[in-house]
């Protein structure tokens, strides 16, 4: 057959695997490389541009879009055989190039940064569960991508974030305040250092107060600073902490208040140390409690009050007096020094007796002390708390309580006059007792081990039977304290939910086999109790259980037992 006489030449088609035969031809005269590359898209899907075509005596290398005289030059020979083609090319469809260009982080305003992580930060929001400041990530940074508890770093051991995310969803949907789960450790478990105090500030940092005199603060799971409350090492370490409930967010603000080792000390939120006060001298702080009062609720700065009571930290040499003087000048001395003893302990009596007053008046502070009406025949005070206000808003009115070593509870008013001083009076002076049937020779001596503020005006209160403690230590056989209510108490060592104006008690929680050595109170109005040494377990008191049974006969109070309540497992 002539060159020219030659209509169409068939192509055999080789792409990866596949081989299409006779379903292409060229049609010399007519053909050109826009309409090859279009029959070879119509059979196998390749893309055009995306087509590497190569035929070994047509063409040389890759058939270019301008190589249309190939196809006429093609014509021109004799093919004994179809043209082999071989397509090298993929048909996945590629994706639209984006409707705007991409901008690198380098290529933005700092403006535009600032928008980016906050659309970021609400995204990542509307997605998150809680924000417990002290165990939870901010939202953008809960992916740790774990699985189970982990190492976070030296300090903390927990469950991953989401985990914990998941937990607080789960909550949502049971009646208990809590899950029982433990979700994270913190500081280290063979540090030879006790932790002796506990608190949140409003900002939801963690603050923990250790016996060596160490102040941790804790944010994110994370250490963010480790602090030292200095003093005399030889009487401890904090002994007690509160914090202050700020309604200004500056960081120069006052947050928190830490005592121990014969100083009260005052920090920022910035958890630095601007303020300490020395404790009288041969005493420490020993229970502290604060309250924020103002005469205008519509102004954002209060007046912080600030309360502390303090224990005996002189030691007496019970071998001061021993040797008998021989001479008329040693016994003159020993009279003397017999005397001075005296006035020492006269003295450190009234201070574990009083309590001593802080109030806020500018920059400045002002104190002032609080003493019994009878200071002989009082006790050494034990706990300080404050009354909870309504809705947690500052006023002009306070009410503290003091606990006793005896079961006293002495109840002080406070009001702020026009110049921002705090007047205090004593209100009511009550004692808890417990009067066993049949009567017995003595009676328990009940003491004020905790005392925690509840909503509505009630007040938990934790006794402990320290009857045989008080007649070796304070030489006395009556326990009473004159001009109290006494209060009757079913049981001599219990938790008691008070109505401290009704002069009541509302609930009666004798659940564990030690005395309860501290309490908490929740925001849903439950309530936290963990027992001593002996008992070492801690139990949870929805707000239900703290309500007086209705319609109850008398004055008779809700009695609580070990099988009520949830107790956290360790």
């Amino acid at each position: 057959m002539k060159s020219d006489e030659i209509s169409t030449i068939p192509v055999t088609l080789k792409w990866s695997k596949r081989v299409f035969v006779d379903q292409l031809y060229i049609s010399p005269g007519s053909t050109n490389v826009a309409s090859f590359r279009e029959q070879v898209y119509k059979l196998t899907g390749v893309p055009e541009g995306r087509q590497k075509l190569l035929c070994k005596g047509a063409w040389k290398s890759l058939l270019r879009d301008d190589d249309d005289e190939v196809f006429h030059n093609v014509g021109m020979q004799n093919y004994s055989k179809p043209l082999v083609v071989t397509l090298i090319g993929s048909a996945d469809v590629l994706p639209e190039p984006p409707s705007t260009k991409t901008r690198f982080l380098e290529d933005l305003t700092s403006e535009e940064l600032a928008e980016a992580r906050t659309l970021e930060e609400q995204a990542a929001w509307e997605d998150a569960e809680g924000m417990i400041v002290a165990l939870q990530k901010p939202p953008t940074d809960r992916d740790d991508n774990k699985t189970e508890e982990y190492q976070y770093n030296r300090l903390v051991r927990g469950l991953p974030q989401r985990q914990i995310e998941d937990l607080l969803r789960r909550r949502k949907n049971t009646a208990s305040s809590f899950l029982g789960e433990i979700v994270m450790s913190m500081g280290l478990e063979l540090r030879r250092a006790y932790i002796n105090a506990l608190s949140v500030l409003s900002d939801g940092t963690l603050i923990s107060g250790l016996d060596d005199g160490h102040v941790q603060m804790w944010r994110h799971g994370e250490l963010q600073k480790d602090a030292i409350h200095d003093g005399n090492k030889d009487i401890g370490g904090v002994d007690c902490m509160v914090s202050l409930q700020n309604r200004i967010d500056e960081d120069d603000e006052l947050a928190f208040v830490t005592g121990g080792r014969g100083y009260v000390r005052l920090w920022t939120k910035k958890r630095d140390c601007v303020l300490s006060f020395l404790s009288p001298p041969g005493s420490s702080p020993a229970s502290m409690a604060a309250i924020n009062m103002m005469t205008d609720p519509s102004q954002p700065k209060s007046v912080v009050c600030l309360a502390s009571s303090f224990r005996i930290t002189r030691q007496t040499n019970p071998n001061q007096f021993r040797l008998v003087p021989q001479d008329e000048q040693g016994r003159q001395r020993r009279a003397e020094a017999e005397a001075h003893e005296a006035v020492v302990q006269e003295s450190l009596s009234r201070i574990s007796r009083s309590i001593q007053i802080w109030f806020s008046s500018g920059d400045s502070f002002h104190s002032l002390v609080l003493e019994p009406d009878d200071m002989v025949d009082s006790a050494a005070v034990t706990k300080l708390a404050f009354l909870a206000n309504k809705d947690d808003v500052p006023t002009k009115t306070a009410t503290l309580i003091c606990g006793d070593e005896l079961g006293g509870l002495r109840v002080w008013r406070g009001e702020m006059m026009a110049d921002k001083k705090v007047h205090w009076e004593q209100s009511d002076f009550l004692q808890l007792v417990h009067t066993q049937q049949p009567p017995t020779t003595r009676d328990p001596v009940l003491s004020i081990a905790c005392l925690e503020p509840l909503p509505n005006g009630l007040l938990a209160v934790s006794t402990a039977n320290d009857n045989a403690l008080h007649a070796i230590t304070t030489g006395r056989q009556n326990f009473s304290l004159s001009g109290s209510t006494p209060i009757n108490t079913p049981t001599p060592q219990a938790v008691f939910v008070m109505d401290i104006e009704r002069r009541a008690i509302n609930v009666v929680i004798n659940a564990h086999i030690d005395k309860v050595i501290c309490m908490t109170a929740l925001p849903n109005g439950g309530l936290v109790t963990g027992g001593g040494k002996m008992d070492a377990t801690v139990k949870v008191w929805e707000s239900s259980d703290l309500q007086k049974n209705k319609g109850s006969e008398g004055d008779a109070p809700k009695m609580l037992s070990s099988s009520d309540g949830t107790k956290l497992e360790n």
